[in-house]
């Protein structure tokens, strides 16, 4: 889990390759990580200060948190959302699972007049992905829905509310299945993260 769930990548540094990790996964963060080497040899920082700088990193909760339980990997990514970090996040968790690929959505806020499109785009993204089974609740439950369903995704559940989402995770989940929680911060999924892990860990 250690070394799988943290970001290796080589970096050429006027012209000398230069060997780099970040503990905060998803390959879109290496992009991340060009930026602040680009920063850090401006200001004539050497490659193992910024390295260092990476070690110290911590991120905020409930940001890409990995964590074992019950024989499968649970993704709380619930911080926050919208449709490219949500691509990001699905895109982490296909090549990240060996078993079935599982994505619990909750809404994304603040999307305004386009909010239903692109849920449904995120649903069809989904799809197109790989994930194995999307389970949804809230507002725009429906529009993920739809956009899985049409990108032909292969299992869709519908909840009412997160406790029924929680009771019903219970049953759904199995042995091996990677899980990705993803909703805006406003949504607060990670209590759903959070009860699950516990009956996980009985």
């Amino acid at each position: 889990l250690q070394k799988r769930d943290r970001l290796s990548f080589t970096c050429d540094i006027n012209g000398v390759p230069h060997r780099f990790s970040f503990g905060y996964v998803g390959h879109h963060n290496v992009i991340n990580c060009l930026s602040a080497i680009a920063v850090g040899i401006r200001y004539g920082l050497t490659a193992e200060q910024i390295q260092k700088g990476f070690d110290r990193f911590s991120p905020s909760s409930n940001r890409m948190q990995v964590e074992e339980a019950g024989g499968m990997v649970l993704i709380n990514d619930s911080y926050n959302a919208n449709e490219e970090a949500f691509e990001a996040a699905m895109d982490y968790l296909v090549n990240r699972a060996d078993g079935r690929k599982v994505v619990v959505a909750g809404d994304m806020y603040e999307l305004g007049e386009f909010s239903g499109e692109l849920h449904e785009k995120t649903g069809r993204k989904a799809a197109a992905l790989g994930v194995d089974l999307f389970v949804t609740f809230g507002e725009f439950s429906g529009n993920y829905a739809e956009g899985y369903r049409e990108g032909g995704g292969r299992e869709c559940v519908i909840y009412s509310g997160k406790d029924e989402l929680t009771e019903g995770l219970k049953n759904l989940l199995k042995t091996g299945d990677t899980v990705l929680f993803k909703a805006s911060r406003g949504v607060q999924l990670e209590e759903v993260f959070l009860k699950l892990k516990e009956h996980l860990n009985k």
